[in-house]
C-alpha cells in the first residue's frame, strides 16, 4: 500500500467520525482532515466509501448517533 493510499484511508476514517458525531458541514470536515479542495474530498470519499459525505452523515443520523456541536464537546 502506498503512503498516499494509507494517508487517504486514515483521513477518511477520521472523516467518518466527524460526519457521525459532529454537526460540521462536509466542506469544513474536508479542511480539518487535510484536504484544501472540498470537491476532491467529496470525490475521494465516494470512491472509497461508495456514498457522498452528505449521505454518510444522513445515515449516521438515522443510526441514532448523537451529534455534538463542535469537536471540543466530543
Amino acid at each position: 500500500k502506498s503512503f498516499t493510499t494509507y494517508l487517504n484511508e486514515l483521513r477518511l476514517r477520521k472523516a467518518d467520525d466527524l460526519l457521525a458525531y459532529t454537526r460540521l458541514p462536509a466542506s469544513e470536515i474536508a479542511g480539518r482532515i487535510g484536504y484544501t479542495n472540498a470537491n476532491y474530498f467529496y470525490t475521494l470519499y465516494r470512491q472509497y466509501k461508495g456514498v457522498y459525505p452528505s449521505e454518510a452523515k444522513t445515515r449516521a443520523g438515522r443510526a441514532g448517533r448523537p451529534a455534538v456541536h463542535s469537536l471540543k464537546e466530543k
